[in-house]
């Protein structure tokens, strides 16, 4: 499976992506699709800070969850990871944190 490396790409960002869609294991091109979709946004979670709605945060979480990641990553990864998530359950993730300058 070819997974293509995005323009300016890290290659933290690029071996973290390709892992978890091995970690998927898809069977169809559609699923690789969709695989390399999640995959960018899971990256984008972990480096960048961002934060999606909780139904695609959720679906992040039961992949990893299935995954070695869960097991190898430290408690305060696994934590920072589901304190992002439970911000998601406040159904107010289009709002700017408080400790942002306006």
């Amino acid at each position: 499976m070819d997974i293509q490396r995005n323009l300016d790409e890290t290659n933290e960002s690029y071996n973290r992506r390709v892992w978890l869609v091995k970690e998927i294991k898809p069977k169809s091109s559609k699923e690789i699709e969709e695989a390399v979709k999640l995959s960018n946004i899971w990256v984008n979670t972990i480096l960048l800070g961002c934060i999606y709605p909780v139904t695609v945060m959720n679906l992040i979480k039961k992949v990893l969850s299935k995954s070695s990641y869960m097991n190898k990553t430290s408690n305060m990864n696994k934590s920072n990871y589901m304190n992002k998530s439970n911000y998601m359950n406040k159904s107010n993730y289009m709002n700017k944190p408080s400790n942002v300058n306006k």
